[in-house]
């Protein structure tokens, strides 16, 4: 429609119409004109991808004369600095220039500062290997060993090949040099003599009767044989064969387990979940906070006001147990107690009238 500008969606749907209608009926379909259907034909990229970043400001910088001077000094000295309290700095030092409103420009800011000038973060690769999980190849050059034929030098190379648990190996000469067939040819010569052989034996130690299962039918593809006499031997369908195969290269033999349902995903990643233990153990501000002490709808509203994440009360009573938190209430104290008559009672619960009984000895009322 003119004066309107296309979006994505529109430019998708005319690309997948043009691969089998002519070109006015796939804009007809896209609801675009012929001639904006050869203009996405020429450029091809959706117009999300065609918008140049921009440059240049919309609006006064609401963190100007205070950014350089006051925020990155007190990032400088404390990283661990969160954008609320900063904010809620700003708004003691400068009440007549700071408003709630500059949060989220604070926000960004102050992620991009960490992610240039902050701390490193630790990067850890864990070194756990799995049984027929993990191969090595590699060519070997060996002109250097000087082999002759016929007094005919042999340019040859060796192709190398180990796993990595077990320590199984395979070589075999390569006439030529490091190419895509070597290594496919190589490859699967070491894949059918290796076999199934390591699936069976994991077969036989799994608790697990359906891990086992699992693992018989994959052994058989590895043997050599069809995803259909694999699918014989699990008593499924081609297709959960399928599935097996893409959850054993994904996670080895533990994706062939019965895992539980994972169920819906947590609303809150590990970083909120670090912001949240952090908050509970350091306590509410009152200047900031407007609270004594945490309680449930308070953390919900600071989850909101910080990370955007609505969450109900029952759900961060869920998050806090998993973390190891308990709610602990205080014992409930009337208004109008007495002290003094407390005491009274502790040393006299039965009072007078019952002493005179027990003095006179007559019985008790019931």
């Amino acid at each position: 429609m003119p004066g309107r500008h296309i979006t994505d969606q529109q430019v998708r749907l005319y690309m997948n119409a043009r691969l089998t209608r002519p070109q006015t009926t796939a804009a007809a379909m896209a609801g675009i004109s012929v001639a904006t259907g050869r203009r996405i034909e020429r450029d091809p990229r959706p117009p999300s991808a065609c918008k140049e970043a921009r440059q240049y400001r919309t609006r006064v910088d609401p963190l100007e004369g205070l950014w350089d001077t006051v925020v990155v000094p007190m990032l400088e000295a404390a990283p661990g600095l969160r954008p609320v309290t900063v904010l809620g700095e700003l708004d003691r030092r400068y009440p007549d220039r700071v408003t709630r409103a500059i949060r989220r420009t604070l926000e960004r800011r102050m992620r991009a500062w960490k992610a240039l000038h902050g701390p490193d973060k630790e990067v850890i690769f864990p070194q756990t290997h799995s049984p027929g999980r993990m191969g090595l190849s590699d060519f070997t050059d060996m002109g250097k060993l000087g082999v002759r034929i016929a007094g005919v030098s042999l340019e040859h190379r060796l192709y190398h090949f180990a796993l990595v648990y077990s320590g199984f190996e395979h070589g075999e000469v390569v006439l030529g040099g490091e190419s895509y067939t070597a290594l496919a040819t190589g490859l699967s010569r070491a894949l059918a003599i290796l076999g199934g052989a390591p699936l069976r034996r994991l077969s036989r130690t799994a608790k697990s009767a359906n891990q086992a299962r699992r693992l018989l039918a994959l052994a058989e593809i590895y043997d050599g044989g069809s995803r259909s006499a694999a699918a014989r031997i699990g008593g499924v369908g081609l297709q959960i064969v399928r599935d097996w195969v893409i959850r054993f290269n994904a996670r080895g033999p533990d994706g062939l387990l019965d895992g539980k349902a994972p169920g819906p995903r947590s609303r809150l990643n590990d970083t909120q979940r670090k912001a949240l233990v952090d908050v509970v153990e350091s306590g509410p501000v009152p200047a900031i906070h407007g609270v004594v002490r945490w309680r449930l709808i308070d953390l919900a509203r600071w989850l909101y006001d910080e990370f955007a994440v609505s969450l109900d009360e029952t759900t961060i009573s869920r998050e806090l147990k998993k973390l190891g938190y308990v709610k602990l209430t205080a014992r409930p104290c009337h208004h109008a107690q007495n002290e003094h008559a407390m005491e009274a009672f502790k040393k006299d619960p039965m009072g007078a009238g019952w002493r005179w009984l027990r003095q006179t000895g007559l019985p008790a009322l019931s």
